[in-house]
């Protein structure tokens, strides 16, 4: 039996969907996205690629979501 998108997204999108096509799923409130690993790694390449990954100032802070200044 093939798994539940909600029990697996990954194997989901791989067994039911596609791996071969980038795959791109958006939950309904639009908080949330799940792509398949095709769509991960031409993702990961074009950033790279452009030198868009990571932002200067998020590589500085050593944590995602920081620019390196404290909250006030």
């Amino acid at each position: 039996m093939a798994p539940t998108f909600a029990d697996l997204p990954k194997q989901y999108l791989a067994d039911c969907v596609s791996v071969d096509r980038l795959v791109f799923v958006l939950d309904q409130p639009g908080l949330l996205a799940y792509v398949n690993q095709t769509a991960a790694d031409i993702t990961s390449a074009y950033l790279k690629k452009h030198q868009m990954c990571p932002p200067q100032s998020i590589a500085a802070s050593g944590s995602p979501g920081r620019t390196g200044s404290s909250p006030a």
